[in-house]
């Protein structure tokens, strides 16, 4: 038996905006609240693939974090 045989092979790599959504989807957390800049870019192009999480754009992550805040008191 070879090495290579014996050896688990390696997990899919995944990168952090798809980990981001893999994570809230395990959750069963189906809104994301977030305010659209150039950090956030790949977690916006990443939300394209998952369509049970909505994403909420704010102007301000004030506005995000309130907004989240009421969405989930309500």
């Amino acid at each position: 038996m070879q090495l290579q045989d014996r050896v688990a092979p390696a997990a899919p790599k995944i990168d952090g905006a798809h980990a981001i959504f893999d994570i809230l989807r395990d959750w069963k957390i189906d809104l994301l609240f977030t305010c659209p800049g150039s950090t956030e870019a790949a977690v916006l192009d990443a939300s394209l693939d998952y369509p049970g999480v909505r994403v909420i754009l704010t102007t301000h992550e004030a506005i995000a974090v309130s907004a989240a805040d009421a969405y989930a008191r309500v």
